[in-house]
């Protein structure tokens, strides 16, 4: 018997493990539980705010037109310009020239480019929902171009006016092609009204926009882009079904959950609602801070551009998610409210 002491040791430990087992699985399948029941409200209002609000074109422009940024769009997009033309890319247009550049910023005003804007948001979602593979849209900006035109006529009108004669070394090194726009002295042979008509002439054959009087988004990168990126069409799809799939799982796991404490319902209700409606709170006032609208808390806003247009649009729409998130903790909150209530109330003794 001595001899079998060593053996009968660990064979107790196993025959005590072995029968706590179904003790020790219930708690891990609580445990389980309890984090899929928490990770699934979570889950609640990000996949509402999917497909009511990122699947939906009219929730995004509204969003966009509540950043105000149609007010700085064109004037971030001039300065941005002049950036890339300071880095030797340049172009037909001098917008270096503050004055040029301010007649961009005077003609668009922020009603056309909430226009414009709009247009390739339409375009974007009927390319979404649409089988074909083609950005379908145009933007017609026929009424800017005409006050850009126009201004930049009056300009070198305005400009020129007061040029001197071009000696005959400055006509040797101004040439064929100099920009009517910065030359610094006036052609001989020509006069005033020759050069605006020429600048007009010149604006419809050069590289830019005022060659034309529409874009059709199907040649911009955007749609050469987008003929290349089928696959996004199927996550859209799926964005715009995900919350009702999100409910329905949540729904079969809550089932379960207060099958599990049929028991005690209420005070499940009354703990589970309570903690993931703090949980809520925190998880969308910490986006907010670290998404701050202060540029130096964003990568977003390390430039002007940044500063301008992309942090307060990202801010727009971080703060759509996060109003989102407090309209589900305040459901949650008050749900465990009225639960430990009724829990109050069930406990106090009848008279």
């Amino acid at each position: 018997m001595a001899a079998m002491s060593p053996i009968i040791g660990p064979l107790n430990i196993c025959l005590v493990y072995t029968k706590n087992m179904p003790s020790i699985l219930i708690k891990i399948g609580d445990w389980l539980l309890n984090w899929l029941i928490a990770f699934l409200i979570i889950l609640l209002p990000i996949t509402y705010y999917f497909q009511f609000v990122i699947t939906q074109p009219d929730q995004v422009k509204t969003i966009i037109q509540g950043t105000g940024v149609y007010d700085k769009l064109v004037g971030a997009i001039v300065d941005q310009t002049i950036s890339e033309i300071k880095k030797n890319q340049p172009t037909d247009l001098p917008l270096q020239d503050p004055r040029i550049a301010q007649i961009f910023k005077n003609s668009i005003s922020p009603e056309s480019s909430q226009r414009y804007v709009e247009v390739l948001i339409d375009g974007v979602y009927g390319w979404l929902n649409s089988p074909n593979g083609r950005l379908d849209g145009v933007i017609d900006y026929t009424e800017s171009k005409v006050k850009i035109v126009n201004q930049l006529v009056a300009y070198t009108q305005e400009r020129t006016a007061g040029l001197p004669q071009c000696s005959l070394a400055q006509m040797r090194s101004v040439g064929n092609d100099y920009n009517i726009l910065n030359t610094p002295c006036l052609p001989q042979g020509t006069s005033v009204e020759n050069l605006t008509n020429q600048l007009r002439e010149q604006l419809n054959r050069s590289d830019t926009p005022l060659s034309k009087d529409r874009i059709n988004l199907a040649d911009t990168g955007i749609g050469q882009a987008l003929t290349k990126a089928q696959a996004y069409k199927t996550y859209f799809k799926l964005a715009q079904k995900v919350f009702w799939t999100n409910l329905i799982i949540f729904i079969l796991v809550l089932g379960g959950f207060l099958y599990r404490h049929r028991n005690r319902k209420l005070r499940a209700i009354y703990s589970t609602s309570l903690k993931n409606a703090i949980a809520l709170v925190v998880l969308a006032t910490v986006t907010l801070l670290l998404y701050s609208k202060n540029p130096s808390n964003s990568l977003l806003g390390q430039n002007q551009f940044g500063k301008d247009i992309l942090l307060p649009l990202g801010y727009g729409f971080v703060s759509k998610l996060a109003y989102i998130q407090y309209a589900f903790a305040t459901i949650l909150g008050l749900a465990g409210i009225v639960s430990w209530v009724i829990l109050r109330k069930s406990k106090k003794p009848v008279s």
